[in-house]
C-alpha cells in the first residue's frame, strides 16, 4: 500500500513537472525571433514588432534577411533605446541556436525605422526567420 502511495506521488509530480515544462516552452516558441544582444541588455525582434521580412541574396548570391520594424514606443524605440544606440558596444544577433552576427561593433547608432539586413548562413534559415517574424 505504502508503495502505491509513493508511484501515485511521484507521478502525479512528475506530469506536473511535464505540464510546466510545456508552458515553458510554448512561452518560448512564442517569445522567439531575431535577438539584437550587447554586454549588458537585449532585445527580441518578434512578429508583433515587425513590419515585415523577406529574403533576398546579396551580389555573391548568399543568403540575406532584410527586416523592416513597426514604429511604436515598444518596437523601434525599445530596441533603439535597449541596444541599437548602444555606441561602442559589441552587438550579437542571433536567432534561436543560431549566431548570425557575432561581437560586431556599433560604430554609429542603428535606426530602426530604416530596414536592415542580416546574412544568413543557408536560403532555408533565412525562409525560416522571413516566415517567423513576417
Amino acid at each position: 500500500m505504502k508503495i502505491n502511495i509513493l508511484a501515485a506521488m511521484s507521478l502525479a509530480f512528475l506530469a506536473g513537472c511535464a505540464g510546466q515544462g510545456a508552458l515553458h516552452q510554448n512561452s518560448n516558441q512564442e517569445q522567439q525571433g531575431l535577438i539584437f544582444s550587447v554586454s549588458d541588455a537585449s532585445y527580441t525582434l518578434t512578429p508583433e514588432c515587425t513590419r515585415s521580412a523577406e529574403v533576398d541574396h546579396d551580389e555573391d548570391g548568399r543568403p540575406m534577411v532584410v527586416v523592416s520594424m513597426k514604429r511604436s514606443p515598444e518596437c523601434s524605440e525599445k530596441a533603439f533605446e535597449t541596444v541599437f544606440s548602444k555606441v561602442g558596444q559589441h552587438m550579437t544577433i542571433e536567432y534561436g541556436d543560431q549566431v548570425l552576427v557575432h561581437d560586431s561593433p556599433i560604430i554609429t547608432p542603428m535606426n530602426p525605422a530604416s530596414p536592415f539586413w542580416t546574412g544568413v548562413e543557408d536560403d532555408a534559415l533565412a525562409r525560416d526567420i522571413s516566415e517567423h517574424l513576417d
